[in-house]
Parts: structure tokens; C-alpha cells; sequence
């Protein structure tokens, strides 16, 4: 008898540390920022050019910096801090924007977009 209660608890205990290695930590949001290329409101697709951090000559060829394509959907939340009643049909090519998203299929979803509080550094 206590052999088989020893089975149980053992079965038990490894179940249990099983299901606490499986939790995962809560992951932190991804984001990337800098300058709008196009926009495809059909497609509801953004081309965002990478800013570009510490520049050593400022004749970058822009090709060699890299794009990034992000999707949005109606549940994208657009913040503009310069006007409040701002939405993702404000947004123009060449403005500077932060893009807060998750990957899903391969894919960046844009859960939140933000632009108008970035100042040029100079």
C-alpha cells in the first residue's frame, strides 16, 4: 500500500512540475519606429523605413536601410499625440511613427501606431 501511494504522490508531482515548466512568461510588446514609405489603405498596409540610430555619414544610400512591412485591422488602435481625433486615414508618407505589434503566421500585426511626438534630433 505504501509503495502505491508513493506511485500516486510521485505521478502527481511530476505531473504538477510538468505544468509549471509549460507557463510561459508573459511576453514583452514588440515595436519598431521610423519613417512611413507608402501606405495601401485597401490592402491596410504599412512599408515603414527602420530610423536609422547613430548615422556615421550622411550620405546613407536609403536601399541599404532596412524596410518593414506591417499589417493593420480595424482593432489597430491609431494615436496621434499633435490631434487626438487623428485616425490611420491621417497618416501620410514620410511622417515618423512607432509601430507596437505581435507576429502572427510570419506576418507583424500593427496593434498600435503612434506618430506626432517625435522631434527631429539634430
Amino acid at each position: 500500500m505504501k509503495a502505491f501511494t508513493f506511485g500516486v504522490f510521485a505521478l502527481i508531482l511530476t505531473l504538477y512540475s510538468s505544468v509549471l515548466v509549460a507557463e510561459e512568461k508573459p511576453k514583452k510588446p514588440l515595436h519598431k519606429s521610423g519613417k512611413v514609405v507608402s501606405i495601401d489603405a485597401e490592402k491596410k498596409v504599412i512599408v515603414v523605413r527602420a530610423r536609422v540610430v547613430k548615422m556615421t555619414s550622411k550620405n546613407i544610400d536609403e536601399s541599404k536601410i532596412p524596410t518593414y512591412t506591417f499589417h493593420y485591422t480595424d482593432d489597430t488602435q491609431a494615436v496621434c499625440v499633435k490631434d487626438r481625433g487623428a485616425t490611420l486615414e491621417d497618416l501620410k508618407d514620410g511622417e515618423r511613427i512607432v509601430v507596437v505589434y505581435e507576429l502572427k503566421e510570419k506576418r507583424m500585426i500593427a496593434k498600435k501606431i503612434m506618430w506626432g511626438m517625435l522631434s527631429r534630433r539634430r
